[in-house]
């Protein structure tokens, strides 16, 4: 099993409202929230004039596509869960999340770094959303920072515990990992992963993560997860275990796996 300590919440500058002067300190919290109500009740330019606007105060586009639009996007997923927010509205938040998010693209890399990843073997790993989950924000912005990494990536946002399966017994996967969001989909989620567990080689991880994995790991886990993530960055350190002879280590930063 997997054990993952949870990240600490950056800092990072914010802007106001365009009537109101530029405020350097406020928490990400902040900026998230203000970002979560521009794309649920604003206007549809709201979200791109603040995401300028915070780029223009000097932001790095990488932290706001990495980190606060993610944040963003589990945020809505709590105010649908806390009933603060209705299912259309987390459906419009979303949409333009996405949308938005896609308009930022990867950013540029030295030719040092394209060397490495052009160098680096290319490792094949699944991603998916749980049958009946509908969110894919997570799993998009996931695959993107993992190609970016240099692994080959598959994306499954449309289909059954039969056809990830499928899926998986047609390829050699070093690791399977889905998403889900609502407690509702445990039952499915506990059943893709028995279904996947028969197609895929011995001791390949299938790891969950979206916010019913933030929230109650346990619950993932006691569906036969062998590991709750939290980011793209503990899916990052999974790959890396995954990737290791060794199937008992203990890693510095309280990373453990125990497969």
């Amino acid at each position: 099993m997997l054990r993952l300590q949870p990240h600490a919440a950056p800092t990072i500058p914010c802007v106001s409202p365009a009537d109101a002067p530029y405020d350097p300190a406020p928490k990400l919290e902040l900026a998230r929230d203000r970002l979560c109500t521009d794309v649920t009740e604003g206007p549809s330019h709201a979200a791109q004039d603040r995401i300028d606007s915070l780029i223009s105060a000097g932001l790095d586009p990488a932290v706001i596509r990495d980190l606060l639009m993610p944040d963003a996007a589990r945020r809505l997923g709590e105010l649908w869960v806390e009933d603060r927010l209705s299912f259309s509205g987390v459906a419009l938040g979303m949409t333009r999340l996405t949308s938005l998010w896609r308009t930022m693209g990867p950013g540029a890399r030295s030719s040092a770094e394209q060397w490495e990843l052009q160098e680096r073997p290319r490792r094949p790993v699944l991603l998916a959303l749980t049958p009946g989950e509908h969110h894919a924000f997570g799993i998009v912005v996931a695959a993107d920072r993992l190609r970016r990494e240099g692994w080959d990536v598959n994306v499954e946002l449309r289909s059954t515990p039969r056809g990830l399966a499928a899926t998986a017994a047609a390829h050699d996967f070093i690791l399977v990992g889905l998403s889900v969001g609502s407690e509702a989909l445990l039952p499915k989620l506990e059943r893709t992963i028995a279904v996947l567990r028969k197609a895929l080689a011995p001791g390949v991880p299938v790891v969950v993560g979206g916010h019913l994995a933030i929230e109650s790991p346990e619950l993932v886990e006691s569906a036969g997860a062998d590991a709750a993530l939290a980011s793209p960055e503990d899916l990052l350190v999974a790959l890396e275990l995954a990737g290791r002879p060794q199937r008992a280590l203990e890693l510095e930063g309280g990373v453990e796996t125990r497969m």
